[in-house]
This record gives C-alpha cells, sequence and structure tokens, in this order.
C-alpha cells in the first residue's frame, strides 16, 4: 500500500501512521473500512463541528460535513477529499489540495480535482495530502492501517502550513485512532454475525 502513496505523493513533509489489530478476518476488515459511518465513531462528529465552528460563524452551511449516515468514502469526499484509489478488497487512497489554514473549510481545499489533476498540481502556497486506509492479515484476524501524507508546493505553504499541523495533528491523530476502532467494531461485529448464522 505504501507504493501506492508513493505513487501519489512520493515526497512529504509531513506524514502520521496509525494501525490496530482487529478479531476479524481481512476480507471483512476491508469491507468494513468502506461501509463504516460517521454514527459509528465517538469523536469524529464532535471534532467536525468544532472544525466547522468559523464557517458556521461566517454564514457558510457545513451541516452536511458531519452527518452521520455518510460512509468512509462519502464522509471524506463531502470534506473535500478526492478518490485516488478505491481498490477492490478495501484499499482505498484519498487526496486533497488546498491551504487548510484558511478558517473557512470549503474555501479551505480545491474542489473538483481529477486525479490526473491531483497529480500535476504545483500551484505555489498550496499543500498536497494523501489519506491511505488498508487492512492486510495479522496474527488470527487482520491489522488495519492508515497514512496521512502532506507536502507543500513551496516554502510559503510551507511556513503557513506548520504552525496549523502542529496544532491539528493530535486531533487529526484521534480522529483516525477513532476511525480504525469504529471499522474494527465494525468488521468484528460482522464475523461474529457470520459464525452464528452458520
Amino acid at each position: 500500500m505504501t507504493a501506492r502513496l508513493d505513487h501519489w505523493l512520493p515526497g512529504a513533509q509531513w506524514r502520521t501512521h496509525h494501525d490496530r489489530s482487529v478479531a476479524a478476518p481481512e476480507p471483512e476488515a476491508a469491507r468494513a473500512l468502506k461501509e463504516v459511518t460517521f454514527s459509528e465513531m465517538t469523536v469524529m462528529r464532535p471534532l467536525m463541528t468544532l472544525r466547522t465552528l468559523p464557517s458556521r460563524l461566517l454564514g457558510h452551511s457545513d451541516r452536511k460535513l458531519i452527518a452521520g449516515d455518510a460512509d468512509a468514502i462519502q464522509g471524506m469526499k463531502r470534506m473535500g477529499f478526492i478518490v485516488l484509489d478505491d481498490v477492490p478488497g478495501g484499499e482505498l487512497i484519498m487526496g486533497f489540495v488546498g491551504q487548510p489554514w484558511k478558517p473557512s473549510l470549503p474555501k479551505a481545499v480545491v474542489p473538483g480535482l481529477s486525479p490526473e489533476e491531483f497529480m500535476a498540481f504545483d500551484r505555489p502556497g498550496y499543500v498536497k495530502g494523501v489519506f491511505g486506509l488498508w487492512a492486510e492479515p495479522g496474527g488470527a484476524g487482520a491489522r488495519l492501517h492508515t497514512e496521512t501524507r502532506v507536502y507543500a508546493t513551496d516554502p510559503r505553504a510551507a511556513r503557513r502550513f506548520k504552525p496549523y499541523w502542529l496544532v491539528i495533528e493530535p486531533f487529526s491523530s484521534l480522529m483516525r485512532r477513532d476511525l480504525l476502532g469504529a471499522v474494527g467494531r465494525r468488521a468484528e461485529r460482522t464475523a461474529r454475525e457470520g459464525r452464528h448464522s452458520r
């Protein structure tokens, strides 16, 4: 999976990686990656409510961003991410281009980019990010992974993004762990139900 991340963003000044074991077979863990919803997460919605507060104070409606029925792909797309890779079996890579330090979330991302446009984007003053989510065999079950990488297109963007990252990274990591926890619970529940139905 890291090879696909390298393909989309070979260089990155900032990156985080989180993983966790799941007591479920890899196929069920991989399916849960895409089917998990925001309503199954503990901290995602409160943190997104906090992140979108400046937008709402400025009169922009971000209500759809925190809708509980959104699955992993829908939810990320609502936040401005684009699908770069959606591999059968669970691997998912999404990307964004923008200026996330801006208070209004809708104005902080460049909308409507194709994967090819994402790859070619090099306009000064922006950052490019990728978010990978995948499952692989691990012990008696599976291991879930998420990795985030961010690249600044020029030194000015790097200077703008660095303090933002220092503030937001602990909360971003909390959201990633929350996501993996929700995926794990869904996969384990599905595995139990499958055993009981036999």
